[in-house]
């Protein structure tokens, strides 16, 4: 039988950079993408080590500092940890803390100073991980501690300090990277006039960004000054949630949204935003590459004008696929077919036990 002609396409959800190399993890795939900016050349990595290949959106955020890349657990059991210069997979037991089977565990993160911190979305709270010596802790005590839960995908950064928005209270916290401290900034009432949690912040030219996870209402926000409420497009004037994340890039801000209907806002030209008809799955603004978009089956870089500089296929081709399923196991998880794994995928591989 000649494999390798039909393609799937996968989601990718995150993106980060190193030495002029993207690096992205599937959705529906136990799969990490390279792409060589360079050279344009798209590899896949599949079946990272002791994760089910069956399992959806196993990582919700992928990070590289120095010699190290982390992929944050989302549905995955435990945090994995590549050390390019050997080559290898490391993984950290996080289990004393959240439960292997616990879905949604935690919605990005970010890897600084060897401390990797995961922003917590059914784990409500922010853990952190050495990965030098492996030593999982807290970051929040006392009452602080089970009472926030953060979509991490937006988070902003700014002079060594990191900063993230909870969804259960009207509170940011900042976080110190240098000293892994953190603080916790009570914002504007203005934020909780619509009784709708923050969800999502990002930062350009000293200026915060936070969207709430519905409305069309977003807030301007510098500390200690008056928050400034802003709108968008009356069309997202509704209780329906709309976006996954804001990202500044340049002079946009990009909402980006899986259902169609992402939204660029131009800071300078507010008149000139405009609603885009396409399904972002994830952006993200990288210094010296330019505006990375995440679409079904595509990864996209774009210029400062948002215009596209490169496309990359994110997908893998019959015979990977075939191999993937027949490396995977059966286990006693649910099993959830899609666009890439259906019941005669399963049925396969059933009849192979």
């Amino acid at each position: 039988m000649d494999l390798g002609k039909k393609k799937y396409e996968l989601t990718t959800e995150c993106v980060t950079c190193k030495n002029n190399v993207l690096y992205s993890v599937g959705r529906e795939m136990n799969v990490l993408f390279s792409i060589d900016l360079k050279t344009n050349k798209v590899e896949a990595m599949s079946n990272m080590p002791d994760e089910s290949n069956l399992v959806e959106r196993l990582y919700n955020g992928i990070c590289i500092e120095n010699d190290n890349l982390i992929l944050v657990p989302f549905n995955a059991k435990k945090l994995w940890i590549y050390k390019f210069s050997i080559r290898k997979w490391y993984a950290v037991d996080i289990s004393s803390y959240v439960a292997p089977d616990v879905k949604g565990k935690f919605a990005g993160g970010v890897l600084r100073h060897n401390i990797a911190y995961l922003f917590g979305y059914k784990y409500c709270g922010i853990l952190t991980v050495n990965i030098d010596t492996k030593e999982v802790r807290e970051l929040l005590t006392g009452e602080d501690q089970g009472n926030h839960v953060f979509w991490g995908q937006s988070v902003a950064e700014c002079n060594e300090k990191i900063f993230l928005v909870s969804s259960l209270a009207n509170v940011a916290i900042c976080i110190n990277s240098k000293e892994s401290t953190y603080d916790v900034i009570k914002l504007d009432d203005s934020l909780v006039s619509s009784g709708i949690c923050n969800d999502a912040v990002t930062y350009s030219n000293n200026t915060f960004f936070i969207k709430k996870l519905r409305g069309n209402t977003f807030y301007k926000w510098i500390p200690f000054e008056k928050t400034q409420a802003l709108q968008i497009d009356s069309f997202y004037n509704s209780s329906e949630s709309f976006f996954n994340g804001i990202v500044a890039a340049g002079k946009y801000l990009i909402f980006y949204s899986p259902k169609g209907k992402s939204y660029i806002y131009d800071c300078e030209n507010p008149q000139d935003s405009y609603i885009l008809e396409e399904k972002l799955f994830f952006a993200k603004y990288i210094p010296d590459v330019g505006t990375i978009l995440c679409k079904k089956g595509h990864i996209i870089v774009c210029d400062s004008l948002l215009q596209k500089k490169a496309d990359f296929e994110t997908s893998v081709d019959e015979r990977t696929h075939k191999e993937y399923i027949n490396n995977s196991r059966l286990t006693s998880e649910i099993l959830k077919e899609n666009n890439y794994i259906n019941v005669k995928d399963f049925i396969d591989l059933i009849s192979t036990v």
